[in-house]
């Protein structure tokens, strides 16, 4: 018996070999664009069939922010994909979207109201030693 990989083992590699490229692309173009630097790619996700994959994106400011740099990240798309396809020798490159990633507003979030709570619970302590 041989042994033949599943094919979602060949596809998870193939989408981390897309992922690993696009992020040296995106920090060769980061330095030509300098509005680039605000962002970074996050993670990325594949459609079921492969034929598109989403990258995700976070960054300094809000989405609002994060959004608007990536309409110039758009412009480059067509180039981008045209050097994946180059560095990885694939049949078909899937096509490229680009996503806000709201992962890291939700960490913030939650954050700080645990910060607030343990302020609260802190400042509370401190009336009840007092009575």
């Amino acid at each position: 018996m041989s042994f033949r990989p599943n094919s979602s083992h060949k596809k998870e590699r193939a989408r981390s070999q897309f992922f690993r490229e696009f992020v040296v692309l995106f920090r060769k173009l980061a330095l030509d664009e300098p509005i680039l630097n605000s962002i970074f790619p996050t993670k990325t996700e594949t459609a079921p069939d492969g034929s598109v994959m989403y990258f995700y994106f976070a960054g300094d400011g809000d989405q609002a922010a994060v959004e608007e740099v990536l309409k110039t990240l758009i412009l480059y798309k067509p180039s981008i994909r045209k050097a994946i396809g180059d560095q990885i020798r694939k049949r078909y490159v899937p096509q490229i979207i680009f996503r806000y990633d709201s992962t890291f507003e939700k960490i913030q979030r939650i954050e700080s109201l645990l910060n607030n709570i343990v302020s609260e619970n802190s400042s509370g302590s401190d009336d009840n030693d007092l009575k």
